[in-house]
């Protein structure tokens, strides 16, 4: 069996899968809160971990720059948990996408593009499979790659149609992609430039309200933060946002 069957496998074992890593027990929501249960959070966070650490890592990351954009936003702590596990699954449909695909430099060709182009509503699906009272947290996943004017994927959403976790998840998950190395693209960008491109595409790619509310939470992010990254690149890569976040 081979890294991305064993993931689903372990995907597969669902609810008890945490019970041995202490996550599961005083701090659970009960059912029905739309609040995903931590056993079943690290069942597929150790899922996407067994199929690509990697992709894990960044997941991880987005959920903890989710969760302090959201607190920093005012939103309920429930919302702040949601957002946090939104962070960390909003990748779990890459589990179907071929690694070959997830890894190749360069350019996708239209076919390899149509693969990634599931995985919003893959995972979405997934989530609905264990239990329809994750409809919104599902919905927040479905919906990362969604853009404010409608260009987006997989539904083409626009505006405010598109959940306000959504719309925190995709500006999240650009920044950490494109500050952070990943296999398929070796360049980074340092903190100043990523924060420059937020703005330029806020009102087109995100939600101009967001990008100001988490250039507010960079400003004031402890230096040590683990979701803090930086790099540099060279001057003459000039990635378009497509190319920066499959």
């Amino acid at each position: 069996m081979g890294k991305r069957g064993a993931a689903r496998a372990a995907a597969s074992r669902g609810p008890n899968a945490g019970a041995r890593d202490g996550t599961a027990g005083s701090g659970m929501l009960p059912v029905g809160q739309d609040v995903i249960q931590p056993r079943i959070l690290h069942a597929f966070q150790r899922a996407l971990f067994i199929a690509d650490a990697e992709t894990a890592r960044h997941s991880a990351r987005v959920g903890a720059a989710a969760a302090a954009l959201g607190r920093s936003m005012g939103l309920p702590e429930g919302e702040v948990r949601q957002l946090r596990a939104a962070g960390i699954l909003h990748d779990l449909g890459k589990l179907v996408v071929p690694q070959d695909i997830l890894d190749k430099p360069g350019r996708l060709t239209a076919e390899e593009w149509i693969e990634i182009r599931r995985h919003p509503a893959v995972g979405a699906d997934i989530l609905l499979a264990v239990s329809a009272d994750l409809a919104s947290l599902a919905d927040a996943v479905r919906s990362h790659h969604e853009r404010w004017d409608g260009s987006g994927y997989p539904d083409g959403r626009v505006g405010d149609q598109i959940p306000l976790a959504g719309r925190i998840l995709a500006v999240a998950d650009v920044f950490d992609a494109v500050t952070c190395t990943r296999s398929y693209r070796s360049h980074t960008l340092g903190e100043l430039e990523a924060r420059a491109l937020l703005v330029a595409e806020a009102g087109s790619h995100f939600d101009a309200s967001v990008v100001k509310a988490y250039l507010a939470v960079r400003a004031n992010a402890p230096t040590g933060q683990r979701w803090v990254r930086t790099g540099s690149r060279p001057s003459s890569w000039e990635p378009t946002l497509v190319e920066a976040t499959r």
